[in-house]
């Protein structure tokens, strides 16, 4: 399997933006792009200043609608835009051109990847006049104009399923069917550096993946390494452990809930006599009966001492 770029954790998930940044770093250099640093202060600094050099070619890849100049921001899928974080976008990307990164704004692209589609601040935009309308060509992205500059903000989850598009889908809400979707081709496809980075982000979704899932994804044993197995076998037990205690728990939740709201009554319901005296003293037993059921209560009594004397 591929070493871990990033780090080997397993047990405690891990923040998503500096993931984001190494993935996406990484892409970007592959395809030739340079990452700029930003000599901005903290509170203003992008996650991202990537550059475009003249002659590189993006078409077909995940940035073919960049422009130039890309201020990157990421947001998480609980890390919802607001007005003063897209303000904050705004006063940084305006600096970078004040710096004479780009002869005119049109060369800058002030770029926010959110895992999920921002809807409220979509319809708080539109109520102050910034109308962000969904591209035809790219359902996933969403663009508009703010004075001089223009702003796009791409939708994770909404991204097609596709090889140049999987480092930003393993960032979708691992609530979605499309973030299932886009750990099962990674599966298939054999992508474990992508998979190790997913692992990290989510471990707790992507031990639920049973290893019978990942032999039907990558076919039999015998196209894996004796390491790929050990691999999956070692994560297959991890889930099944982190399943074991969901369910456990959200048992006793549930048991707890209705012990809370049923009447003594409603509780025995169902029960064998000798489960409903288990565990109480002998007043306790005759407590609240009428005569015919004092008269029940003996003759067990009385019979389940004789079997015990037998």
């Amino acid at each position: 399997m591929a070493t871990n770029p990033v780090s080997d954790e397993s047990e405690n998930s891990v923040f998503p933006d500096p993931l984001f940044k190494v993935v996406t770093r990484a892409q970007a250099k592959n395809l030739g792009l340079v990452v700029e640093d930003s000599e901005l202060q903290f509170t203003t600094r992008a996650d991202l200043v990537l550059s475009v050099p003249p002659g590189v070619n993006l078409e077909g890849t995940l940035f073919d609608f960049f422009r130039p100049w890309v201020m990157l921001e990421f947001k998480g899928e609980n890390d919802q835009l607001t007005l003063p974080k897209f303000i904050i976008n705004e006063v940084r990307t305006s600096i970078q051109f004040l710096q004479n990164k780009a002869e005119d704004f049109t060369e800058i692209l002030n770029l926010i990847v959110s895992a999920r589609r921002p809807d409220a601040f979509f319809k708080l935009a539109k109520a102050n006049g910034i109308n962000f309308k969904r591209n035809k060509e790219r359902p996933w992205l969403w663009q508009a104009q703010v004075g001089f500059q223009t702003v796009v903000v791409v939708v994770c989850r909404d991204l097609p399923l596709e090889q140049r598009y999987y480092e930003w889908l393993i960032f979708s809400p691992s609530d979605s069917q499309k973030w299932r979707q886009c750990v099962r081709a990674l599966v298939k496809e054999g992508n474990y550096n992508l998979l190790s980075i997913v692992r990290q982000l989510k471990p707790k979704e992507y031990n639920m993946i049973s290893y019978g899932e990942f032999l039907e994804l990558i076919g039999p044993k015998g196209s894996l390494s004796p390491e790929e197995q050990a691999r999956i076998a070692e994560e297959q037990i991890e889930g099944e452990q982190f399943a074991l205690k969901t369910l456990a728990q959200t048992n006793l939740e549930w048991l707890a809930k209705v012990l809370n709201v049923l009447e003594p009554e409603q509780r025995l319901a169902g029960l064998e006599p000798e489960q409903r005296l288990a565990g109480l003293e002998p007043e306790q037993r005759l407590e609240g009966l009428t005569p015919e059921q004092r008269q029940q209560l003996l003759e067990l009594l009385s019979s389940q001492s004789d079997q015990n004397q037998g």
